[in-house]
């Protein structure tokens, strides 16, 4: 999928989210939460107690980068997503 269209369906969930109510979006930078980290996820999910999760992180990268990374970039976004979606899970989401 294209960063374009990730970035379409992150702008059509949002506005979603507004519609419904939930009004409180977190757009957080690599750097100040890493998703990677489990730990870090799971504080993340106990502090901020979101009551919906959409996921649209991920490690992308060029063509040249995705020939010479699958791999790697196929653990890195299993792990992302089971941080995230293992974290909404146990913390009631």
């Amino acid at each position: 999928m294209s960063q374009a269209i990730r970035e379409w369906l992150a702008l059509l969930l949002f506005g979603l989210c507004i519609r419904m109510g939930a009004l409180t979006y977190y757009s957080i930078p690599h750097v100040e939460l890493d998703l990677l980290d489990q730990k870090a996820v799971f504080n993340f999910f106990n502090n901020q107690k979101p009551a919906y999760v959409f996921l649209a992180a991920a490690k992308v990268g060029g063509i040249q980068a995705n020939k010479t990374y699958r791999g790697q970039f196929l653990y890195e976004n299993l792990m992302i997503q089971n941080n995230v979606i293992h974290a909404a899970h146990e913390s009631g989401v």
